[in-house]
């Protein structure tokens, strides 16, 4: 039986979640709402408010709509990448990867800056 290449990306796609992803993965909407995360993102995200998972400040600027951009900063004691796709309804997808172990340690002069 043969695939096309659509076939085979289409069902490849169908196997991976946000849910099972190796990364940290948040559904942010409009003002920087959290609507979803996974398990990975919550254990980063794990400071609440009103019952909702809290987005560093970094996070939320980096966010507005039109000005979408990836970006960077601390969560915590930990520092990450943020790198986001829109999805076709709205809610933007951030996919965050942790870098704190490849930056500089603060004793070296250097500070987390946003990219």
């Amino acid at each position: 039986m043969a695939f096309s290449p659509a076939e085979i990306r289409a069902s490849a796609l169908a196997l991976v979640s946000a849910s099972s992803a190796p990364y940290p993965v948040v559904l942010v909407g409009g003002e920087g709402h959290v609507l979803d995360a996974n398990p990975a993102a919550r254990d980063v995200l794990d400071s609440y408010h009103d019952g909702q998972l809290a987005l560093p400040g970094w996070l939320v600027a980096a966010s507005v709509p039109g000005a979408m951009r990836a970006a960077s900063g601390p969560i915590g004691d930990r520092f990450f990448f943020a790198y986001p796709t829109v999805t076709d309804s709205g809610p933007t997808v951030w996919w965050l990867v942790e870098e704190t172990e490849h930056r500089p340690t603060a004793g070296e002069g250097h500070s987390a800056q946003q990219h």
